[in-house]
């Protein structure tokens, strides 16, 4: 899977979920508190960019799913604040929705007589 991250830049996402356990365990240095904020403040390069191109988005990278785009809000404000844990969480949040949007989608009309017993005909 390619993320949007990638195919924007060409370089491979951050890190997030290596760097946010790390940071939940040992002492971050505010420059890089700051450092971390500054990626997860934009939409190519935050947690929500670090997942599938396929997501449609807005010019910016922004997602155009609302939940989504509300998450990685969450998450950005948690890292610029140095909650790792919670940024964690919403890391957690925002690849199930994502894999929630780039999942094939389910056919939402009713079964035919045939398709509900084999031999019905």
């Amino acid at each position: 899977m390619k993320s949007y991250t990638e195919k924007v830049t060409g370089i491979a996402p951050f890190a997030w979920r290596r760097f946010l356990v790390r940071a939940a365990f040992e002492e971050v240095f505010p420059r890089v508190r700051l450092e971390a904020g500054k990626v997860a403040g934009n939409w190519t390069s935050c947690a929500c960019g670090s997942q599938s191109a396929k997501i449609e988005r807005q010019t910016d990278g922004e997602p155009i799913d609302k939940l989504l785009r509300n998450i990685g809000s969450k998450f950005f404000y948690a890292v610029a604040c140095g909650a790792w844990v919670t940024a964690l969480r919403d890391l957690d949040q925002i690849e199930a929705r994502a894999k929630l949007l780039i999942a094939p989608k389910k056919r939402n009309r009713p079964l035919r007589r045939t398709e509900l017993h084999p031999l019905a005909g």
